[in-house]
This record gives C-alpha cells, structure tokens and sequence, in this order.
C-alpha cells in the first residue's frame, strides 16, 4: 500500500469513529448533570420498606396471559399467586413501557435510577461498571440485593458510599446458556429467605430498598425462547418464589403492614430468543404493585387493548400502564425518600394509595425534582452560550408561579382535580424544557457534520482521479489563489474555534469542525481536478450512481429489494446468455424474501446445506491440479467434522445436558484451525485458475460458518459463493484485458459498475440471512455449541466472526477482479469508500430520537453501519493483500 493510501485510510478511519458517535452528540446526549439538591415528599411515608422483584427477560404477556392445556384442555396462567392479588383487589397492574436499548444495564438504571441512559451507555458493558448517578440505592438508608454479579456489583461499587449496598451473587459462571436458568432464581430466592430469617437491625430502619434480580427467565429466554415450557415454568417459579418470601418477610416485620411490593422487568424477549431493539415483545414487560401505600386496581374494564385480550379475568380490572422511569419514582414516593436527581420517571398516581392531599403532594415534588434539572441546566447554558434563548413556556417566572399555585390550591384543598392538571401539565413543560436544552445546539452540529461528510466524499474523489485515473487530470488552484483560500481557512477556524471556546462546548465538537475546515480546503485547493468532471456525460453518470445508492438505502428498510435487484440481474444475464450467473442471481434471491433467521433450530438445513457445498467443492476439484485437489478434500473433510459437531453439541444442549467438553474441544479447534487453513490458500493459488482460486477460500472458511449456523446459512453461503464465482467469471470474460507492460492500469468508466456490484454484494452478504440492523437478529444460538456461560464480549466477537464469513469470498472476488485488470492494489476498494458516505448522509438525516422505539433502535444501527464501512472496507483490503500475494505475484510475472 502506498503512503498516500495509507494516509487517506488513516485518516478515513479516524473520521468515521469520530463522526460516527456524532448522533450521540446531538440526537441522544447523556441527559446526567448534576449539582441539583435532592427533593423529598414533606408528608409521612405510607411504607418503611419496598421490595423491587426485577425478573430479567420477562414479557408481560406471559406473565399475564390465560393458557389452554392442551391435553386436559383446563386454563391456567403462569402466575397464580400474583394474578390472585389482582383478583382480591389488593394489587395494582399494568405494561411498563422500556426503551432501547433493551439490555440489562439500561433497564435496571432505569429502574432504580428513573433515568434513560443514552443509547450508547450500552456499549460500557455489564461487569463491575460502577454507575455514575443518582439512584434510589444512593438515597435510600440501606439497600440489600441478591441476584447476577453483573447487575448488582455495578450498583454497589457506583453507590455512595459502597457500603451502603449490600449486595449477595452467585458465582458468573452459573448463568449458563446451554443449561435450565431456572436454579439461579431458587438460589436467589433461598438466599433472600435466609437472610430475611435473620434479619440485622440497619434492616429494619425506615427507607430501606430491597431488590431482587431474578436472571433465570432472562437465561432461558435466549437458549428455549419465551414459547418454551420451561420458560413458563420458570414464570411459575418466580410466582412461587414471590408467594414464598413475602411470607418469611411479613412474618421478619411482625406483619407491620409498612412493606410495598413491586414486581417487574427490565426487558422482554423476542420470540427468537434475543433482545436489545425496540420490538413490542422487547419493550412490554409487566408492572405488579401491592402492600403498604398501593391502590388496588378499580374493579372496571379499561385501560385494555388487543394486547391483553387473552388476560381472562384481569380484563374485569383497570390495567394502569407506566413508563419503566416511572417505578424509581413510585418506589421512592412509597418510602419517603429523596428523589434521585436526574430522576425524569413521572410518579404514577394512580398506583399510590392515601388521601388526595398526600398523592398530589407526592406528584408536585417529583415534579419539583424535574424543574430542578430544568432550572439548573438553563443556568449553565445561559452561562456558555452566546445570546442563548431561554425557554418560553417557563421562562420570565411562570415555573416559579405554577408552583406556588398549586402549592395554594393543595393547601386550600378546594380543587385537586386542577391542581392534578397543572402539576401534570407543569411536569410536561420541564420535560419538553429539557428536551429544548437537550436538542438546543443541533442546527449548528448538523450542519458541521453534514458539511463534513460531503467534504469527505469530494476529497475521496479527488484522491481516485489524482491516484488512479490519471494525472493529466489532476491540477491544483494557483500558488495566490492558495494562500487566500489558506488565509480564509485560518479566519474561518479561529472563528469557529473562539465560538466554541466561548460556549465550553465538548471536545468532540471540536474535532467534528476541524474534519470539516481540512476536507473543504483539500477540495478548494484541487478544486480544478473536480471542474473538469463537471461534464454532461459525468453529471448523468453522478445521478445513476445516486440513484443506485439511494436503492441501496431503501434495502436497508426492505430486504425483498435485493431479490428485486437479483432478478433483474438474471433477466440481463439470460439475455446475454450468461447462464451460471442467470440460475445464481434466482437461486441467491431467495434468501431475502425468507424470514430472517430466528431462533429455531434446523439441523436438517445444516445437513443439506453441507451436502450442498460438498457436492460443489467435488465438482471443483475435478478440474483442479493434484496440490489444490488435496487441499480441497482436507476441508471437505473438515466441513463434515463441522456438521458432525454441530449435530452432536446442538443434540446435547437439546437434551439439557450442556456442552460436553469433548464437543466443545472440537468447536473450537475447528474455529482455530480455520486460520491456517485460509492462509495456506495461498499455495494453492493458481494463476491460470482465478475461479478456482476463489473456490478455495470458500472451502477454507465453509467449516467454521457451519458450527455457527443454525438453520439455511449453510446453504446461502453456498449459493452466495457460487454467485460470486459467476460475477468473477462474467468480469473476465466481458472486460478486455489491459494491455501495458510494466505498470499499473489506470481505472475508466468500466470500474464504476464493478464497485457498485461490490456494494450491492456488501449488502446482500448483510442482509442474506437476516437483519443486521436489528440487535435481535443476532442469536446466541450460534454460538451455545463453542460457549454457554455468560461472557458477553467473547460471545459478541463469535457473533460478529460469524457475520463476516460470506466477506472472506466477496474480497477474494473483488481483489481478482482488480488483479486481472491490473489496477493498482486498492483502486476498486477505494472507489468504493468514496460512494458509500452517500448511504452515511442519508441514514444521518433518517435517525428518529422520537417515536416508535424499533424504529429509534434502527436508525442508529443504520448510521453506525455506514460509518463501520470505511473501516470494514479497510480490513477487507488489508486481508486482500495477504491472502492473494503469491496470486499477484504470480499474475503479474505471466501478464508480463
């Protein structure tokens, strides 16, 4: 790789990161600040204690739902006890509503802490994480847990001080995937029992919070999934449990009755076994509240939808639906405590108990809490900001004034219904305050970032037309007209620098202004190199490119786009009697119109799918030399050993025995040795056989994509690989060969399509077997048969390992392709990169921060996979050299 490529990957990589958390920046900063002082309810406590049960990966549906059993053909439901409470108008019940992402981590902060973190708070993992904010753990006298080390050591050690959080874990490697969740849960519980048998006198001071993190449920939604018996039974044990320990406490407090109950979720489970976007069976969890200071449910049918038409007797009772934030505020409104200080959950009244003085009084202070953060936010930012605005629904008094209103017509208690209203629509306004300090600065952000990106995509096409179409192309702007273009620049970047400076603006806006003054002078500087593309004939190629891109982003939304593109292929292709590539272009667009892969397993797939590809590789190496012909049946022999393994771990696992160390050794050996056996392609490597060539990396990487397959992939990847064998041919035999002999051709028109159908195959190798824009498109499934326990960042890297197998052939071809027309080692690559940005404009300007929350979840994941390209594209070119230097090497010397 030449300097000035390695510059402009440097440089292209380094942007992207950066930009590529741009979206976090302006659609979703991190709503924590502080310096508010705490609020408290000035009225006695209706309760001493709370007991939070957090059933991790729980759907509400399950939890409430009347089943049929289908051999007696009695109704039952899951949770007998807890549903019996409703029953006997003791509880309160609902949906609570969660938000992306669906993880542990944001789940629980929103409980405990009744904040939404940003989206990418995710990203800081689950493992002794101490949390930086306020909570109710922070605020309360004491708090005791029991559960998952993952969840409770990252409250504990970010509470203040730690000691004040005592918190009792079973060991990691006890949540394992391949194993019944459900005796974490009975240790958890037996565990809480125990301690509730002997209880200590901090214990029973007023204010304390107990939780219990139940990971069961969670464990054995993503190994049976939430259909699955024995995730029903695990609801049964939860509800048993529940019965069971509110008797040993009752009996610890003398039945004091000053003890609240609430049960929920942090997040649901998608009917494939996953969660982390917004999917409604992601998102909807249950909400169960009882004991001291609740309001039982009114005994009348509303608040009901389709959703909870199967909920037989509850239908008779008021379904109160929350916002997950808003059970940190309920839970600190029953036991008096302070609100934590970035606390956005809204009290929900209707789950409260007492008289209507204390329930509005209750509401008024949590909204007390929410116009602190509003009030103090505003003053930092009138602080910073240059002629900053405030905000007119509460500016010039009126949050002081509606306070002391509501304050009088509470105290008067002539009108609550009113003061109900205002106090709402009070809350309403500091929410929506925040929202305008939150989203205050985004036009000017937008505005750099999207300077920036076109800047980069212009400086893109002026390396490609300087590097490798040619250099009479190629001119810069006159020595004078430099150095006033130098000298605007340096205006320019001290005037936006001193701007920011003055407004104490994050260090990253820095960085965001700084890309977009480099490209745009780089461009101004060869700004002749562009005006002489400026062409009619250029500008019609410009709008096809566009058009062409812009499908491109419409594929990301429909995956049946693909298949339209495919078959569209194939009808050009018959008619140029291109018969392999015609039957491969059908075939591959099957796959994008089929459900994406979910959680059921199909070993009868797997097993057709490799007798598929073995059928295939014996085909291939009938016209091969006797060195590549062995190297074949060593991964065929190796692909069966896969099957093999993945028959016998996916047997053992559905048998409940786990993972048998014997199959587990195999896994992984054949993950291992996948890594000689691509590199030994090398020496297979036949000049005058490029398409052989490329059947040998296929091989080589087909046993590892097969023990991480758990239904067709086996057979897309054979159909995909064929398809790419058909591209390579079609390009070989349609495109002349360049004639020149020492060198390096330059790149034409001709190179264009080529890196458009490298794109479109980007897409398709994405999208072939599912959604990669989903977080629930990734199933742990694949990988139970290499690691079972709980280790979220080895099984991400198998995840991601998984996803990237169909680009093994897709670089090969494309860097084939190259090397037959001679091109320098990086052109096509790079041509590439400087149109995918295009795709990057568009998914910027398509985040949503409002809304449906599958739709939210998306359209972050379609920005970060924009900007993942330019990095994607630079590993791919790195592996291209590697694997294919004898293949160049080689090429060459017979070209010349």
């Amino acid at each position: 790789m030449q300097r000035s490529e390695v510059h402009l990957l440097l440089v292209g990589i380094v942007f992207h990161l950066l930009y590529g958390v741009s979206i976090f920046d302006i659609y979703f900063r991190s709503p924590l600040f502080s310096g508010m002082v705490p609020v408290k309810n000035p009225l006695p406590a209706p309760a001493d204690r709370v007991i939070i049960f957090l059933a991790d990966g729980c759907r509400a549906d399950k939890f409430f739902e009347t089943f049929t059993n289908k051999e007696t053909g009695e109704d039952y439901v899951n949770t007998p006890y807890i549903q019996s409470l409703i029953l006997d108008g003791k509880a309160s019940f609902g949906v609570s509503h969660t938000r992306v992402p669906t993880e542990s981590r944001p789940g629980n902060v929103a409980v405990v802490a009744g904040i939404y973190e940003d989206v990418s708070a995710v990203t800081t993992g689950w493992q002794l994480n101490p949390v930086s904010f306020d909570s109710t753990f922070n605020q309360s006298s004491h708090t005791y847990s029991w559960g998952s080390p993952n969840i409770l050591l990252m409250f504990k050690y970010g509470a203040d001080p730690p000691e004040k959080v005592y918190a009792d874990c079973y060991d990691e490697e006890e949540e394992d995937f391949s194993k019944d969740g459900t005796p974490t849960d009975l240790w958890t519980f037996d565990r809480a029992t125990k301690f509730f048998e002997d209880l200590p006198k901090e214990a029973r001071q007023p204010g304390v919070v107990f939780y219990v993190h139940l990971i069961g449920l969670d464990t054995n939604g993503h190994n049976f999934g939430p259909q699955h018996e024995v995730y029903y039974n695990n609801i049964r044990v939860v509800d048993r449990g529940i019965k069971e320990l509110q008797k040993t406490i009752e009996k610890a407090y003398g039945n004091d009755g000053r003890t609240s109950y609430i049960v929920t979720a942090d997040h649901g489970m998608h009917d494939g076994g996953s969660h982390g976007d917004g999917h409604p069976d992601n998102t909807r969890t249950p909400i169960v509240a009882w004991g001291a200071g609740i309001r039982p449910a009114a005994k009348k049918p509303i608040g009901h939808d389709d959703y909870s038409k199967n909920w037989a007797r509850l239908k008779e009772f008021e379904r109160r639906d929350i916002e997950q934030a808003d059970i940190a505020a309920l839970s600190t409104s029953l036991v008096g405590n302070n609100f934590p200080v970035n606390c956005v959950g809204r009290l929900p009244v209707d789950y409260l108990d007492g008289d209507e003085y204390f329930r509005h009084t209750a509401l008024l202070t949590n909204t007390k809490s929410v116009a602190n953060m509003f009030i103090h936010k505003t003053k930092m930012m009138s602080r910073t900001h240059i002629r900053f605005q405030p905000f007119d629904a509460l500016a010039n008094g009126v949050l002081e004034n509606s306070i002391e209103l509501i304050e009088g017509l509470l105290k008067s208690g002539t009108d609550f219904k009113e003061a109900n209203r205002l106090t709402q629509d009070l809350f309403d306004k500091c929410l929506a305050g925040l929202r305008y300090l939150q989203t205050y600065d985004w036009l000017f952000l937008r505005t750099v970032v999207t300077f920036g990106y076109i800047g980069w995509i212009l400086y893109c096409i002026t390396f490609v037309q300087i590097r490798y179409v040619g250099t009479e192309g190629a001119a810069s702007i006159s020595s004078l007209a430099l150095k006033i273009s130098a000298a605007m620049f340096s205006v320019i970047t001290v005037g936006i620098g001193g701007f920011l400076l003055a407004q104490e603006s994050r260090p990253m806006y820095y960085a965001y202004t700084a890309f977009a003054i480099f490209f745009w002078f780089e461009v101004i500087r060869h700004s002749p190199t562009l005006l002489r593309l400026a062409t009619w004939r250029n500008v019609g190629i410009a709008l096809i490119v566009l058009a062409f891109m812009e499908f491109l982003v419409f594929s990301f939304y429909n995956r049946a786009a693909l298949s339209v593109g495919l078959i569209v292929v194939a009808a050009f292709a018959c008619l140029r009697q291109e018969w392999l590539l015609a039957v491969s272009c059908v075939v591959s667009s099957v796959f994008t119109v089929l459900p994406p892969i979910g959680k059921s397993q199909s070993l009868l797939l797997i097993g057709l799918g490799t007798v598929v590809c073995l059928v295939l590789l014996a085909i291939l190496s009938l016209i091969s030399n006797s060195f590549t012909m062995r190297f074949l049946i060593v991964n065929m022999s190796a692909s069966v050993l896969a099957a093999i393994v993945t028959f016998q771990s996916q047997m053992g696992l559905d048998a409940g025995e786990g993972l048998s160390l014997f199959t587990q050794i195999h896994g992984w050996g054949i993950v291992f040795s996948s890594i000689p056996r691509i590199w030994y392609c090398q020496m297979t490597c036949e000049p005058s056989k490029p398409l052989t060539t490329l059947g040998v990396f296929s091989a080589a990487i087909l046993p590892l994509f097969i023990i991480l397959s758990v239904s067709y992939e086996v057979i897309f990847f054979a159909a995909f690989s064929t398809l790419l064998i058909a591209w390579v041919d079609v390009e070989m035999r349609t495109t002349a060969k360049p004639v020149i002999k020492t060198g390096e051709a330059r790149m034409t028109d001709r190179d264009i399509p080529t890196a458009l159908t490298f794109l479109f195959l980007v897409n398709y190798a994405f999208f072939g077997t599912g959604n990669i824009a989903s977080v629930s498109s990734f199933q742990l499934d694949s990988i139970t048969r290499l690691v079972t326990q709980f280790a979220p960042f080895l099984m991400g890297t198998l995840l991601v390992l998984k996803l990237l197998v169909p680009f093994v052939p897709l670089l090969i071809a494309l860097g084939l392709i190259g090397h037959y027309r001679r091109l320098p080692k990086f052109a096509l690559l790079i041509l590439a990169v400087s149109l995918t940005d295009i795709i990057t404009i568009n998914f910027f300007f398509l985040v949503r921060d409002e809304g449906s929350w599958l739709e939210i979840g998306s359209t972050i994941s379609h920005f970060i996979i924009g900007n993942a390209f330019i990095i994607f594209f630079t590993m791919l070119g790195l592996l291209d050299g590697v694997f294919l230097a004898s293949f160049r090497g080689s090429t060459r010397e017979k070209l010349e």
